[in-house]
């Protein structure tokens, strides 16, 4: 399992007297989440990092309240371009687009908020490309409002974004858009899309009786084409995958329509495919209240693959697709019974994950088999109207992933799952009221952090967390000194473990400190080993308690009194059995190991485990090894330094390491 930083679960590192354990970190290119679901074909997934302890308490996480007053809020997931977070958010007089800095710190636009037409609920979500961000008024009770925002400066004028006219106005004040707005580039070609829908009078919450599919010039704001409707039901949160040639969504008529959407005659798109859910699985599939995703089978060269989406009628759905033709193929399809849903489903390396909510109470994030739809497991964690987001980071070939989901109820928040269905941890969202704690949409994930709104208009970004790092002693002690200890971190506390026999830390920390340093005074006392951990103290719901450690480095030191010599010794859990690979000869600038001939060189010794005797490899001037020691899993050994020679009080141990889970790290 790849661990940033080489640490895992309940963050901590163990460190040495005389002994400082160097970790690089190299720097990643950041993926942004432009839209919902992250990308054109909703793919709900990302490369980069999220926190995989609870973030609430750490020093880096923040909350923002971008409206007050109502429970309209935030109802769309926040998109990631750059290092800016973007989110709409509406009261009962005005909406706004926020802009902040990933870390929450102000952006350039004035109160870090630009305004989208009249307030009520808003619940298309933006998308960006082209350099703006697209925006719809979702017009409750006027006509829905189109805008195009440059998202550098913030300004809608025809010279920053090319649009003549800005806001455009979408249909009649009788529709609203409730869709996401999917932007797809293709060479010059750059779209926007999105659907419409008029509740019906029958019932206007639940129902509706006509709709229209758009699609935009995202370059210039000129409509290129509509598309009404042939089954009679519109599109809420039916939002289009842009697969190929072909944009495919569904309706409130449980229809699916495959469209070719740079093929027009009299500004309509051919259409290629479209088919009845309900009579093709032989079920009431209901409304389909969620956008589609794509997942290529196979060769990422072969045309071949299926969508997946959900419907009110409390199914999930899989459905062969050639992205060639851009036909269904009926004969290969599969649907599972998940309940109510409308959420989007997020699949990844033959598992299908998606939401299920059964009023505003009780829900499960299930994990289905993307070949035949079985259920492998579900999680009980609360109504999830949202979709799942995942973090596939840490998959460096043993499947283990993070999956984000927010829960719509007045106890809502934000849900972090490991890959066997586990909770890791949840954050509860922040309001004054119960009203305020719902989470319709989901979260957005980038560069270590992942963003969520509630409906009390409150935007979270949550950081992962770090273990401590660059941890340093100060080695001019030695028996009857103090010990000093440092550390770079970001927690705003840190608990100090100490064991004098490895590895029988206490439960009970020594010490909480909030600085990034302590002395232990008390060192003296205990001449012959003693062990420290520097661990982040995470307060707050679902935290890994810090008896949990299953991921560690491990070093310590031992001074005298031996007979003429220093001695350093290491427990390890050692990959090679050779102690050339394991103490190389590189050393920080100044100091060194010394070689010399066999009674004037330092030297390692390693007891054997089987006669006990202490086996010994002497360093030579020209820095190589006398003999390769074997090296038994969890023995220390000891380097021992010749009179006279200077302490090395920066060895830098390059030690091949494995953790508690067998799991390989590198220092």
């Amino acid at each position: 399992m790849k661990r940033d930083g080489k640490f895992y679960g309940t963050q901590i590192m163990i460190i040495a007297i005389c002994v400082m354990m160097v970790t690089a970190v190299m720097p990643a290119m950041a993926d942004d989440w432009t839209e919902f679901q992250k990308d054109e074909v909703n793919v709900g997934r990302t490369g980069d990092s999220a926190p995989i302890t609870n973030a609430s308490g750490s020093a880096e996480s923040w909350v923002h309240q971008t409206v007050s007053g109502n429970f309209y809020g935030i109802d769309s997931v926040p998109i990631v371009v750059g290092d800016y977070v973007y989110v709409l958010t509406s009261n009962s007089s005005n909406a706004y687009l926020y802009k902040y800095q990933k870390d929450g710190g102000d952006s350039n636009w004035a109160n870090n908020r630009g305004t989208v037409g009249s307030g009520n609920f808003q619940n298309s979500c933006p998308a960006y490309g082209d350099g703006k961000i697209f925006v719809i008024n979702t017009g409750y009770g006027s006509t829905p409002q189109l805008y195009a925002i440059n998202a550098d400066s913030g300004s809608t004028s025809q010279a920053s974004t090319g649009w003549s006219t800005n806001p455009v106005s979408v249909g009649t004040s009788d529709y609203q858009v409730s869709c996401p707005i999917t932007y797809h580039e293709a060479g010059s070609n750059k779209r926007i899309f999105f659907g419409s829908v008029r509740m019906s009078n029958e019932d206007p919450v639940n129902l509706s009786d006509d709709g229209t599919y758009y699609c935009f010039d995202a370059s210039n704001g000129n409509k290129l084409w509509s598309r009404n409707t042939s089954s009679g039901g519109g599109y809420y949160w039916a939002g289009a995958a842009v697969i190929g040639d072909y944009l495919v969504y569904g309706d409130d008529k449980s229809h699916l329509v495959s469209v070719e959407w740079n093929n027009v005659t009299g500004s309509v798109p051919w259409t290629a495919d479209e088919i009845n859910v309900s009579a093709e699985y032989g079920i009431d599939a209901k409304e389909i209240r969620s956008s589609i995703t794509w997942n290529n089978t196979g060769d990422p060269s072969d045309d071949y693959g299926h969508i997946y989406f959900t419907s009110k009628g409390g199914y999930c759905y899989a459905l062969g697709f050639d992205k060639g033709t851009g036909r269904f193929n009926t004969a290969d399809k599969w649907h599972q019974t998940i309940g109510y849903s409308t959420s989007t489903p997020a699949v990844y390396k033959g598992k299908v994950y998606v939401g299920h909510n059964a009023g505003f109470s009780n829900g499960k994030l299930y994990c289905l088999n993307e070949n035949n739809g079985l259920e492998v497991w579900n999680a009980p964690v609360g109504p999830v109207q949202s979709s799942p987001a995942i973090s596939t980071y840490y998959d460096d070939g043993d499947g283990e992933i993070y999956i984000y989901v927010t829960t719509n109820s007045a106890t809502g928040g934000l849900y972090c799952i490991d890959k066997d269905g586990n909770e890791v941890w949840h954050n509860n969202s922040i309001g004054t009221q119960s009203s305020h704690r719902y989470c319709l949409a989901g979260a957005a994930i980038s560069d270590d952090w992942v963003f969520y709104g509630n409906d009390g208009g409150y935007l979270h970004g949550l950081k992962k967390s770090f273990a401590p790092s660059n941890l340093d002693i100060n080695t001019s002690v030695a028996l009857n000194g103090d010990v000093n200890i440092s550390w770079d971190g970001t927690a705003t506390s840190y608990d100090i473990y100490i064991a004098d026999t490895y590895p029988n830390f206490g439960k009970t920390p020594a010490v909480t400190v909030s600085t990034k340093y302590w002395i232990d005074t008390d060192a003296s006392e205990h001449p012959k080993e003693r062990y420290y951990k520097v661990a982040y103290n995470i307060s707050g719901v679902g935290q890994r308690p810090g008896d949990e450690t299953v991921g560690y480095y491990n070093a310590t030191a031992k001074f005298g009194p031996e007979p003429a010599y220093t001695v350093i010794s290491v427990p390890h859990v050692i990959e090679t059995t050779d102690i050339n690979d394991v103490l190389k000869y590189n050393h920080a600038p100044g100091q060194r190991l010394e070689g010399g001939l066999a009674f004037n060189a330092d030297y390692v010794t390693v007891q054997n485990q089987t006669t006990g005797y202490w086996e010994t490899s002497r360093l030579s001037s020209s820095g190589t090894w006398s003999s390769a020691v074997d090296l038994p899993s969890d023995i220390g050994f000891r380097v021992y330094i010749k009179p006279g020679h200077t302490v090395p009080t920066n060895v830098v141990f390059r030690m091949l390491m494995r953790d508690s889970l067998g799991d390989l790290m590198v220092n």
